[in-house]
Formats: structure tokens, sequence, C-alpha cells
């Protein structure tokens, strides 16, 4: 199976979140996603979508006219709007960008990784295993913690030390996998579709339907 280069991991997970801001704005009244030279601005003006989904998502590696213009076009889009607030999001490798928006007053608010995994590995990670043995060790011993009664044994945790990964790691491993197996169990309980939607509004979409 061909393993995916971080370039063109990145270039897929920047075209599905632009798809997903596309059809967002389908369903709120005045949005847009604006692709623009140099940059694409998901445009929500109105409530409740305002708050959550107005971000611009910059181009790599424009040279300095280029990128001026697509700065200048974001600011723009946002000013016709109304909108005052929004997210300029660009790789953090582009230092130029960087700066640029920095001489302009934005300010680093949050950065995120873009993460992929194949089918094959998605099934082994069900199993609790991998084909990589440093996420293997800590794979084997979530399941000891989280899967498994009992204490887990002393050697899974030494073996998880041994593969690189330190307590904080391990114990933020923990904690997430708890809280997954928390909602799982929540969401049983209170018989939630795997869709996350609800009986009511699942009603209500037949009916308007």
């Amino acid at each position: 199976m061909r393993h995916l280069a971080d370039g063109e991991l990145y270039a897929r997970g920047a075209a599905t979140l632009l798809a997903s801001w596309e059809e967002y704005a389908r369903a709120s009244p005045g949005a847009a996603l604006l692709r623009l030279r140099g940059v694409a601005a998901a445009v929500f003006p109105h409530e409740p979508e305002r708050g959550v989904y107005n971000n611009a998502l910059l181009e790599s590696d424009l040279g300095t006219s280029e990128r001026t213009t697509a700065v200048d076009a974001m600011e723009a889009a946002y000013s016709a709007a109304g909108v005052e607030r929004y997210a300029a999001w660009v790789h953090e490798s582009d230092e130029a960008t960087r700066r640029e928006l920095s001489a302009r007053g934005y300010t680093l608010d949050q950065s995120t990784r873009a993460m992929g995994m194949s089918l094959d590995d998605i099934a082994l990670a069900r199993e609790w295993d991998s084909r990589d043995e440093r996420e293997a060790a800590l794979l084997r011993y979530l399941k000891a913690v989280v899967a498994e009664s009992g204490t887990p044994p002393m050697h899974l945790h030494e073996e998880a030390r041994e593969a690189g990964w330190t307590d904080e790691q391990i114990l933020e491993a923990i904690a997430y996998a708890s809280l997954e197996t928390f909602t799982a169990m929540v969401n049983v309980a209170g018989e939630v579709p795997v869709d996350g939607s609800d009986e009511d509004s699942r009603t209500r979409k037949l009916r308007a339907a």
C-alpha cells in the first residue's frame, strides 16, 4: 500500500476542509466559500455559524505580491460581510506569510496537525495493534488499561516507555481512550444514533421532506 507524503496528505486534507466549509455554507443564509487568488475564505455573516465557521485558508509559498493580494482579498471579503473576527490559517512552514500576518496585527491563536491513516492501519488499530512498533507498544498498554479487567501488567508500561513514550504522553493517551470509552457508553445508554442526530430532529427532517 502506498503511503502518502506529508505534502500530499496536507493537500488532501485542505481540499476536504474547503469542501466541508462549502457544504456548510449551503445551509446558512448569506454564507459562501470564496475561492480567491491565493486564499479561500469561508464567510458566514449570520449566527450561529458566524461564531464558528469564519475561517480562511491561505495558499503556501506565494510570491510577495501574490501574498499581499491574497491577504488583502481575505480582509476585504470579511469586511464586506461585516465580519470582524475570523481565523486565517497558514502552513507552519510558510514563514513569509506568517510574517505578513503578524505585521498586520494577527496573533497566533492555535495550531493543528494534518493526520491520516490507511484503511489497513485502521483495522489494526481496532485490534489494538500497529505496524509501527512504537505505536504498537502504546496500544498494547492501552488495551490492558481500558479494555481488560484488573491491573495492567507493569511490563507493558515499561515496554511503552522503552519505545519512546513519556509518562505525560502515556497519561494523555489513557485520558483520551477513557473519554472515548465513556462517550460510547453514554451513547449506548441514551440510544444515540451513530450519526449523532436525535430522534426528534430526524422525524422533523422526514416530515419536512
